[in-house]
């Protein structure tokens, strides 16, 4: 698979045959790509880092978290990743991803990564906070939510907003097959 990025403002005449950056996954057949998700600007350097999925990377999949400063026109997943989310046996990473700041407490920046398909199709969704870089794994996450039933695909929609109104963001989780 592959991501690209188009600088904006798109015009009518944008195409993908010129992307500002194009990354490729590692292995054929990984579904790099199949789940993109923004985190804002994790490092200070003014560029919005974003995580990609790739669903069966490494047998167990992974998330990248893509750091667009690093490398400019084409490159690998390899190159372009500040850190990458790891999965175990049970857990298949690459799902949807996205930005959770604030929602451990104290206005931390964290990341959300989903497996939809983890544990029999019940779903789990992972809070990592920003902290180290190079491969982690979802046993270091700081939160696990794995569905309770098979089949119920935890984590297939998520949404982060201050629901409630306290200043502190919510996490709203579909688990809706």
């Amino acid at each position: 698979g592959m991501v690209s990025v188009l600088r904006g403002p798109l015009l009518a005449s944008a195409t993908l045959e010129e992307p500002t950056l194009a990354v490729v996954g590692d292995q054929p057949g990984d579904v790099f790509g199949g789940a993109v998700g923004g985190v804002g600007d994790r490092d200070g350097d003014g560029i919005d880092e974003f995580l990609v999925g790739a669903k069966y990377a490494g047998g167990t999949g992974r998330a990248y978290l893509i750091d667009p400063a690093r490398f400019t026109g084409l490159g690998t997943a390899a190159d372009a990743a500040a850190t990458v989310f790891l999965g175990n046996g049970a857990m298949l990473l690459g799902g949807l991803a996205g930005d959770a700041t604030g929602i451990l407490g104290g206005g931390e920046p964290a990341y959300w990564i989903t497996a939809r398909d983890a544990a029999e199709g019940a779903g789990a969704v992972f809070l990592f906070d920003r902290g180290g870089s190079g491969p982690r794994s979802v046993d270091e996450a700081l939160v696990s939510l794995v569905g309770s039933q098979p089949g119920d695909a935890l984590g297939a929609a998520v949404a982060v907003s201050d629901v409630d109104g306290d200043g502190v963001p919510d996490m709203v989780l579909c688990a809706c097959e």
